[in-house]
């Protein structure tokens, strides 16, 4: 398994992948998250995205998100998508993942690497509970200035 980091020749790829990815979550990718989705493709010192390539084949892709945080110590990067394909899952390739995503954000001086599991996805939580995740217990909570969220209600 490989990250291949993403270009302008990915777009495609990458958003026919996270319109799955966020229909499986039960809410469409907006015209606004595909935009943002494009934009990984850019460089930029906030957020970049990979190809997870397995053999040659493109297997899924994901989004790490730098930040900052008082509470962990320093820089933090949060895993934004983590999307393999339905064919992929169950072998591995997640954990390696997740394991090459942690090396990243450790190399990049990142005290922490977050990330976030819905609430009806137990399968998901087993996955990174795990991979020596831990459930902080806690809400996550937005202020939607978009409307994304409210709209779903």
């Amino acid at each position: 398994m490989e990250l291949k980091q993403t270009t302008a020749a990915d777009a495609k790829e990458i958003l026919d992948m996270g319109r799955a990815f966020h229909a499986e979550d039960g809410r469409a990718l907006s015209p606004a998250g595909e935009a943002a989705l494009v934009r990984t493709l850019d460089y930029s010192p906030y957020v970049t995205s990979w190809l997870i390539v397995d053999n040659g084949v493109t297997c899924g892709y994901c989004v790490l998100c730098f930040s900052y945080s008082v509470e962990f110590g320093g820089s933090t990067a949060f895993l934004d998508d983590l999307y393999i394909k339905p064919e992929h899952r169950a072998g591995g390739l997640g954990s390696q993942t997740l394991k090459a995503l942690e090396k990243i954000a450790r190399d990049d001086g990142c005290c922490a690497l977050l990330l976030e599991v819905e609430d009806d996805k137990p399968r998901a939580l087993a996955f990174h509970l795990q991979n020596s995740y831990v459930d902080m217990q806690r809400t996550l909570m937005v202020k939607d200035f978009m409307g994304y969220f409210s709209e779903k209600k």
